[in-house]
């Protein structure tokens, strides 16, 4: 496991265990400062009456930053969030330019850069994690992809509820059951229609869901539904 998954692989743990939320974000915040080199990292979430608060922060001068933000509705973070996209800008007077409020305060904290990362959840932004960085840095796939690898679990984090009783235990796990069966339909159903074996029949539909960006349960379904109108 690489050092990048260790975090994760931690949170996830807690999560399938009695955990204290709060307790569990401000170690995964922790970790993702690091993961990403960071100095510090903040997180914003919105309440139910939808203003932004601080829910944790690795610093003090973090903490004054996302309460900024929160105040203002104005930062990195607070763009994330009304984006619902990720945001990230690097150079002291790029970031000056940028969020004019915040100039002072970035150039206190002798902050460079920043890489903000929204919270979502089937179309919603709950709130948005915000990594800052002393030195400029290179806006590349690989630092988006971890930062947003950390807000996704501080999404699953917040809504992963501590208790699910045994009905609703049983309704998924038989959920998942029955996409698996028509899963191993679909691939019996393209292993019949291309001529080859059912490895090979998996991988084309697996590049089946990469190409149209749909789920598997649901392509297979779709693949299942018009081979048998066409029997």
């Amino acid at each position: 496991m690489t050092s990048d998954a260790l975090p994760l692989a931690r949170a996830a743990a807690a999560l399938v265990t009695e955990h204290d939320v709060t307790d569990v974000l401000a170690h995964l915040l922790a970790d993702g400062q690091i993961a990403v080199g960071a100095t510090a990292a903040g997180l914003l979430v919105r309440s139910v009456r939808g203003e932004l608060e601080v829910l944790t922060a690795t610093s003090h001068r973090a903490s004054e930053l996302e309460a900024y933000q929160a105040q203002q509705e104005a930062g990195p973070c607070a763009d994330a969030i009304a984006s619902g996209q990720p945001v990230f800008q690097s150079g002291a007077d790029r970031l000056a330019e940028r969020w004019p409020g915040l100039a002072l305060m970035f150039a206190d904290a002798s902050y460079d850069a920043v890489q903000a990362h929204p919270l979502r959840w089937h179309g919603q932004v709950l709130g948005a994690i915000n990594f800052f960085h002393t030195k400029p840095l290179a806006e590349t796939p690989e630092l988006l992809s971890i930062g947003q690898a950390f807000a996704d679990m501080a999404t699953l984090i917040l809504l992963t509820p501590h208790e699910i009783s045994g009905s609703d235990i049983a309704t998924r796990t038989r959920q998942a059951l029955m996409a698996r069966t028509v899963v191993e339909q679909a691939k019996g159903v393209l292993a019949y229609q291309r001529g080859v074996d059912v490895e090979e029949a998996y991988d084309l539909l697996l590049e089946r869901v990469r190409v149209d960006g749909v789920s598997l349960s649901a392509t297979a379904a779709d693949i299942v539904r018009h081979a048998s109108r066409t029997e």
